[in-house]
């Protein structure tokens, strides 16, 4: 996996949570992660951690996935 793409509005389980499982494992733990979030400074504050703000477009979020995977 090269990147993770989350809604921060999971109907079963927290996002936060879910990130945290996939860093426990150890060939996932530097997947860049983006989050998509209702509030704009969500993800500054967590390492590897990006975010989107609600409504997101397709071609900002083409933008985006290009952008994380071709740094």
């Amino acid at each position: 996996v090269s990147l993770l793409v989350i809604d921060i509005q999971l109907s079963d389980i927290h996002a936060w949570q879910m990130i945290g499982k996939i860093r426990e494992i150890e060939r996932s733990r530097d997947v860049p992660v983006m989050i998509i979030a209702d509030q704009p400074t969500l993800g500054t504050t967590v390492a590897g951690v990006d975010y989107l703000m609600r409504p997101v477009s397709i071609a900002r979020l083409r933008h985006n996935v290009i952008a994380t995977l071709t740094v």
